[in-house]
C-alpha cells in the first residue's frame, strides 16, 4: 500500500506588529509492505520529527479468514517544554490518510454474521449490498464506491480545491482519486428520494390539501384516501412475494420488514376508518389540512398544498393512537427518516394541528373528557438539539399556530369557528373558546430571561449588551412578513409593510399627522404611504 499522510500546524508570529499565526503544510508518503508487519502487532513508520518529538503512522495487520484487516493509525507524539497541556503549535490541525491499494491488492468487506439484536438484523439485511470497506475512529472513512470527491478527482477539478487544507504538493497527485481515505467530518452523498408516483400500484390519491380539507361523508373519504391504501398494500404483498428467494437469517430479515409493513398499512387502515366512524376525528383531520394549506398561502401564496404520499401516509398511521388512549400504538415513537427539505416538518406540523383540535373536541362532546373541561393546556412539546434549529423550527410552528388560531375565530356561514362546507356540526366555536398559542422555553443565551437589568431584554434592545440573546425571536409577522422588530442588522432595501400598536388620547387625524412629521425627518426612507386606524381595537388603542 502506499500512502500520503497531509496535515497543518500553527507556527507563531513574534513580529511586533503582526503577531498571529501562520499556518505550514506538510506532508509524507509512505510506502508500506504488509509482509513487513507482524500478525496482530504494529509497526511504526515516522512521518516528521523535531526535537519535541514526532508524528508517526502505526500499522496494524491481522489475519481474518482469507483476508487481511488493517489498521491505520496517526499518531501525534510532539510535546511543548514545561506545558501540561498541549501547546498550539505543536497541535495537528487537518490530518488526512489517502491510502493507494499495488495492483492485485483489492478492498474486502466483513463477512459478519446476522445478529440477534431485531433493528441490526434489518439494517444488515438492508444494507447487504452496500458493504463497509474501512471504518474510520476519531474520524470518518471513505473508499472509492462511497466517496463523494471521486467524480470530482476525475473531471478534471482545480486540484488545490479538493485537497484537504488547499495547499498543492506535486508529488500528491496520485493520491487524489485514492482507495481509501480519512476525512475529519463525515460526508455522505445522499441521492435525493423518488416522489414521483408509481403507477404500477394503481392511480395516483389527490393529495391536495385543500381537498382532503373538505372531505366530509364516507364516499368522499374513500375516493380520497383510500387509494392511498390499496396502493401501499399492493407494493407490501409484493414484497411479501420477494421474501421467498432468500433462505436463512435473510429469509428471518426480509419476514421481520414485511412483518412491519403490513402492520403500518393496517394502521393507515384505522385511520382511515377512524375519520369516517367519528366526526371529533373526521373535523380535526379536515382542521389539520386546512391549517397545512393557510400557512403554505401565507408563505408562499401558492393556491393550493399537495401532500407528499409519505407524509399523508404517515399523518393517518398516527391518528389511532392520537384517539384511542389505549391504543397499542400509545407507546410507539414514529420516525420520519428522510433527508433535509424532503418534507418532515409540514408532516409533524400536521399531526400537532390534528392533536389540538382534536383536544377540543373531545372535551366539547365529553364531559368526562381526561383532557380537561376545556381541551385547553400544553398539547405538544418540541424539542431540537441545536439552538438555531429550536428558532428556526419554533417560527415555523408559530405559522401553523397563528393558522389554527385564526380559523379557530373564522366566521363561516354566520357560525364561529372554521368548518368544511358540508359539515352538519352547527355550534359557534366549535374548536372552543380558548386560544391556540405557543411559547418558547430556552435559556438565556438565546433569548433574555429578564426585561430588566444587565442581561435583560431592554438592556439589548438599546444594544448595551452583546451576550443577552435575542429578545424577539419573532422579527416577522407569520401572515404578512411585516416587520415586527428591526433586527441587528437593520432592514433590507425592499418595500415593507410596518405595523405599530399604540395608546393615546389623541384622534386619529391627529396621530396621522404625527407620523408625517416623522416621515419629513429621513430622508434615507421614503415613505409611499401612511394609515391610521382605530377599528378592531379596544378604546384609545390605534395601528
Amino acid at each position: 500500500m502506499d500512502m500520503c499522510v497531509t496535515w497543518g500546524r500553527y507556527q507563531h508570529l513574534e513580529d511586533a506588529e503582526d503577531g498571529g499565526w501562520k499556518r505550514v503544510s506538510n506532508r509524507e508518503i509512505v510506502r508500506v509492505k504488509l509482509t513487513e508487519i507482524p500478525d496482530c502487532g504494529y509497526r511504526k513508520y515516522p512521518v516528521y520529527s523535531e526535537d519535541g518529538g514526532e508524528i508517526y503512522l502505526a500499522i496494524r495487520k491481522e489475519l481474518a479468514r482469507e483476508y487481511t484487516a488493517v489498521t491505520v493509525k496517526l499518531i501525534n507524539d510532539l510535546r511543548f517544554e514545561g506545558k501540561n497541556k498541549p501547546h498550539a503549535s505543536c497541535c495537528v490541525f487537518q490530518p488526512s490518510i489517502r491510502i493507494k491499494l499495488a495492483d492485485g491488492t483489492f478492498a474486502a468487506s466483513e463477512n459478519r454474521e446476522y445478529s440477534e439484536s431485531e433493528e441490526d438484523m434489518t439494517l444488515q439485511f438492508l444494507y447487504r449490498k452496500r458493504p463497509s470497506l474501512a471504518r474510520g475512529h476519531m474520524c470518518a472513512a471513505f473508499w472509492k464506491d462511497v466517496d463523494p470527491e471521486q467524480h470530482a478527482a476525475t473531471s478534471g477539478l482545480d486540484f488545490s480545491s479538493l485537497w484537504v487544507d488547499g495547499v498543492t504538493h506535486e508529488e500528491c497527485h496520485e493520491f487524489v482519486a485514492p482507495d481509501f481515505r480519512t476525512e475529519f467530518v463525515p460526508v455522505y452523498a445522499m441521492p435525493s428520494p423518488e416522489f414521483d408516483w408509481q403507477s404500477e400500484y394503481g392511480a395516483a390519491p389527490d393529495l391536495s390539501a385543500t381537498k382532503l380539507s373538505e372531505i366530509w361523508n364516507d364516499a368522499e373519504i374513500d375516493e380520497y384516501l383510500l387509494p392511498l391504501y390499496e396502493s401501499y398494500l399492493k407494493w407490501v404483498e409484493k414484497n411479501n412475494g420477494i421474501t421467498d428467494s432468500f433462505s436463512g437469517d435473510e429469509l428471518r430479515a426480509a419476514k421481520k420488514i414485511v412483518d412491519f409493513q403490513k402492520e403500518a398499512c393496517e394502521r393507515i387502515l384505522s385511520g382511515i376508518n377512524l375519520i369516517k366512524k367519528d366526526k371529533s376525528v373526521r373535523l380535526s383531520f379536515c382542521f389539520a389540512n386546512r391549517v397545512i394549506w393557510l400557512q403554505n398561502h401565507w408563505k408562499k401564496k401558492t393556491d393550493d398544498f399537495k401532500w407528499k404520499p409519505f407524509q399523508l401516509a404517515f399523518f393517518l398511521m398516527n391518528i389511532e393512537p392520537l384517539f384511542n388512549e389505549n391504543s397499542e400504538y400509545r407507546d410507539v415513537a414514529d420516525l420520519l427518516w428522510i433527508p433535509t427539505g424532503g418534507g418532515k416538518t409540514e408532516a409533524y406540523l400536521a399531526i400537532m394541528a390534528f392533536t389540538m383540535a382534536l383536544r377540543r373536541r373531545k372535551a366539547l362532546v365529553s364531559s368526562t373528557s381526561s383532557v380537561s373541561m376545556t381541551g385547553g393546556g400544553t398539547a405538544v412539546i418540541s424539542r431540537y438539539t441545536l439552538r438555531l434549529l429550536t428558532v428556526q423550527q419554533f417560527r415555523r410552528t408559530i405559522q401553523m399556530v397563528t393558522a389554527s388560531e385564526y380559523l379557530r375565530v373564522q366566521t363561516v356561514n354566520e357560525k364561529i369557528g372554521w368548518r368544511p362546507e358540508k359539515c352538519d356540526i352547527n355550534d359557534d366555536f366549535i374548536l372552543g373558546s380558548l386560544r391556540f398559542s405557543a411559547g418558547l422555553w430556552v435559556g438565556g443565551g438565546v433569548t433574555p430571561n429578564r426585561l430588566r437589568g444587565d442581561r435583560g431584554a431592554i438592556k439589548a434592545l438599546r444594544g448595551g449588551t452583546k451576550d443577552a440573546g435575542e429578545p424577539a425571536q419573532l422579527t416577522t409577522c407569520p401572515v404578512c412578513g411585516g416587520w415586527l422588530s428591526i433586527p441587528d442588522e437593520g432592514i433590507t432595501e425592499r418595500k415593507l409593510n410596518i405595523h405599530i400598536v399604540f395608546k393615546t388620547d389623541a384622534d386619529v387625524d391627529s396621530v396621522e399627522q404625527f407620523f408625517r412629521t416623522l416621515d419629513e425627518k429621513d430622508d434615507t426612507v421614503e415613505v409611499e404611504g401612511i394609515k391610521v386606524t382605530a377599528e378592531s381595537h379596544s378604546a384609545k388603542y390605534m395601528t
